[in-house]
């Protein structure tokens, strides 16, 4: 085993530049979620010219491959989400996002060119494993639909992954490190949506109307109360409200009938 390691390793530095641009032309090229068409084009072209089989599971975005090694054994998934954000990039990156209003600010380019990179050094040295991998593309993580729609479509059959493993990266973490927990060491997460109806009018004259705008930001202030006054502090617990909107756009002047919000929850 610490032979193949090293050999691993020694492959790991001489892909070195090429894993490099893998990782730039990702950040070059993000797409939002279940969008992620030329994502899953690339990634498919990779995973082909490396010999890995690319499993049909019946979606347009999204890839899984499988490696098979030389002996019968059982299979293990290593898995990566797929998509970007709609955040515009301003940064001093040499090789920015090419695609406007779209980033990967949440670091998914990292874990894309990580899966792609394990999945050139694992072809490498296919003889040495006893079982398969399946390499797990997983689109729309961002919108907490991806994970579902994949394993409802099969991706964990056929043949069977016995278990499965993923990372996220974190600024935080030094460089070179992996941190671990016994336990679950990523939040769960749900969305909220709120709609705040009321009656509009004209802002000079609120006390003919119902402000929606009022009570909507007496929700988001109660809000976070949630967390401060009814998750004890020991435990882990985040309510954001992350986006505001009235039908009126931006009116200065007239009261809307209805205000939506957007947040998430993290637990």
């Amino acid at each position: 085993m610490n032979r193949l390691i090293q050999e691993i390793n020694k492959q790991a530095e001489a892909h070195k530049e090429r894993f490099l641009e893998i990782f730039r032309h990702l950040h070059r090229h993000p797409e939002i979620s279940n969008q992620e068409f030329e994502t899953t084009r690339y990634i498919t072209s990779i995973l082909e010219t490396i010999g890995i089989e690319i499993l049909d599971i019946g979606q347009k975005t999204g890839v899984v491959g499988l490696l098979k090694g030389e002996e019968d054994g059982p299979c293990v998934a290593l898995r990566a989400d797929i998509d970007a954000l709609p955040i515009r990039e301003q940064s001093t990156c040499p090789f920015p996002s090419e695609n406007d209003g779209v980033m990967h600010a949440c670091g998914h380019d990292t874990h894309i060119a990580s899966l792609l990179c394990s999945a050139i050094l694992l072809s490498e040295v296919r003889n040495s494993i006893k079982g398969s991998v399946k390499f797990i593309f997983q689109p729309a993580e961002e919108k907490n639909l991806g994970a579902i729609t994949m394993i409802n479509n099969g991706a964990l059959e056929d043949p069977e992954v016995k278990a499965c493993f993923s990372f996220h990266n974190s600024p935080e973490i030094p460089t070179g490190t992996v941190a671990v927990l016994p336990g679950p060491i990523m939040a769960g997460l749900n969305t909220i949506d709120i709609e705040v109806i009321g009656h509009g009018g004209h802002g000079g004259i609120p006390q003919r109307n119902t402000d929606p705008v009022v009570a909507a930001a007496a929700v988001i202030q109660s809000l976070q109360t949630i967390v401060s006054r009814n998750v004890a502090p020991t435990n882990a617990a985040v309510v954001s409200i992350c986006s505001v909107h009235t039908e009126n756009g931006m009116i200065s002047n007239v009261i809307p009938d209805k205000v939506s919000m957007t947040g998430t929850v993290r637990y």
